[in-house]
């Protein structure tokens, strides 16, 4: 691995795929503690980032959950199809440097498939490991339940996933700072301050606005019968997700 002198650019590059939308959140949460040690970071889901962009990446941080019997995430699958071409070269991403936080479930036989498949294909391709990558469990209630009473926090705002993501993100931090060293006179920013806005609104001399509701109000309607309304989450669960079906019917006159 290159010395920390050769390691002047801090642009990182976070990656996720996602059925459920919970790699997405352990992504957004990653970014947040990079950008407490000023580290210039974009997140992406992967069907959104083009393949062949990636090959020009130094700093990737990939988070993938794995569904069903192992597979890969809808999203994942383009990315996952160009990095199996047998004709890549072994030297393809030999400037990376990477790290993979899995999500996924012992229940299944083939646990976290999807990100240990990754990690072993990026390796193959000559990308390094600058830290050792991480698999969570959806069954590790007991390390959950450990987590949430050190920090004190109530255990109905977490998931189980995080069990291992907090952990695993203060370790790889600290290889990350060591590698990428903080720039002269800046220190890693308190986790209550607020963080400098990503977005900015700006506002704009317009003659006429357009109104938000139509002019004429609306003169078709349409009458629903509700005929199913039933609770897909389980009882415990925080979350009341519904299935809804809804029977449409149009008078003839």
């Amino acid at each position: 691995m290159d010395e920390t002198s050769d390691r002047p650019d801090r642009t990182l590059l976070i990656l996720y795929a996602t059925e459920t939308g919970n790699s997405q959140d352990a992504a957004e949460r990653i970014a947040r503690e990079a950008r407490r040690r000023h580290f210039i970071t974009t997140v992406a889901s992967v069907d959104t980032y083009d393949p062949p962009q990636l090959f020009e990446k130094v700093l990737v941080i990939f988070v993938l959950a794995t569904t069903g019997s192992g597979e890969e995430p809808r999203p994942m699958k383009p990315l996952w199809q160009q990095l199996l071409r047998p004709t890549l070269p072994p030297n393809l991403f030999d400037e990376m440097d990477f790290t993979v936080f899995g999500l996924g479930d012992s229940a299944y036989e083939r646990f976290c498939w999807a990100s240990k498949m990754l990690v072993r294909r990026l390796l193959s391709l000559g990308a390094m490991e600058f830290h050792p990558s991480r698999h969570s469990d959806e069954q590790d209630r007991l390390g959950f339940a450990i987590e949430t009473a050190q920090i004190g926090l109530d255990s109905d705002h977490f998931y189980r996933y995080e069990t291992a993501l907090i952990p695993w993100m203060e370790e790889m931090f600290d290889t990350l700072l060591a590698l990428y060293p903080l720039p002269e006179g800046l220190d890693i920013l308190p986790a209550s301050q607020l963080p400098d806005p990503r977005t900015t609104i700006s506002l704009e001399e317009i003659e006429k606005v357009a109104p938000l509701l139509p002019e004429e109000p609306a003169t078709v309607y349409h009458d629903a019968v509700l005929i199913r309304n039933e609770r897909v989450t389980t009882p415990e669960w925080y979350q009341d997700v519904r299935h809804m079906t809804l029977s449409f019917r149009e008078d003839v006159e």
